[in-house]
């Protein structure tokens, strides 16, 4: 009786170690898979902050659609123009009012509140940089020679209907961090199609002559998108 029961333990201390390995195990894979998520948002971050002050001066619409793209700018953009007249829509400028939620992002340029100096403070209308997310993400569901409606619609979570319903679901917030930053479902689209495309901007724009755009350099270091993985606890861990 009392070999029996030495026995029976001896199986539940086993059981018990194995049901701990595999939990290390798994948790040592999930770890692996967020530390390579940081990496490779590390790496679009860096990729970002040096094509942006080049992006900004562009059309980038044009750009990814393969025609003359650095002789205007988003703002004076043909393409755009003709593509809106289609569905009823005097300019992106325009439709942008009233698009975002209160406090979901910078008004004028569309990045993160975070990541803009002045809408950070609340003073978005202030803000004096283009704005080269809104534009490139309503032509990406838009244009279908740009090829990014699926892009666009995965981040929307559902198909859109028309550019009214474009506007209204990519308006509002984005539940999941982009870059480490809240911001908008357009702006995570945006950064969506740039990842995308990152090779053919690197080799249409090259890397001379160009800045580091503050903005995105003083946002967030190393430390900072490592903060995901020090919040689990050795518990949560291991058990």
């Amino acid at each position: 009786m009392g070999t029996e029961i030495l026995r029976r333990r001896r199986q539940e201390a086993d059981e018990a170690d194995e049901q701990k390995r595999r939990r290390i195990m798994l948790n040592e894979g999930r770890r692996e898979r967020i530390e390579q998520r940081i990496m490779d948002e590390g790496e679009l971050r860096k990729f970002l902050e040096l094509f942006l002050p080049r992006i900004k001066r562009i059309c980038l619409v044009c750009l990814l659609l393969d025609e003359v793209y650095d002789d205007h700018d988003l703002n004076s953009c043909e393409r755009i123009k003709k593509a809106l007249k289609k569905v009823g829509v005097e300019s992106w400028q325009k439709a942008k009012r009233g698009v975002y939620d209160a406090n979901s992002c910078c008004y004028r340029c569309s990045r993160p509140s975070e990541m803009c100096d002045m809408a950070q403070f609340g003073l978005s209308q202030s803000c004096s940089e283009p704005d080269v997310i809104f534009p490139t993400v309503m032509m990406g569901w838009l244009d279908e020679d740009m090829r990014m409606k699926d892009i666009v619609e995965e981040v929307a979570g559902r198909k859109i209907r028309n550019v009214h319903d474009l506007l209204k679901c990519m308006g509002g917030r984005h539940f999941e961090k982009t870059l480490q930053a809240k911001g908008t479902k357009i702006y995570a689209g945006w950064v969506r199609i740039m990842s995308e495309n990152k090779e053919k901007l690197e080799r249409e724009l090259g890397e001379e002559d160009m800045d580091i755009d503050s903005d995105l350099r003083d946002y967030g270091d190393e430390d900072e998108l490592s903060d995901e993985l020090s919040e689990e606890s050795e518990e949560d861990l291991y058990g």
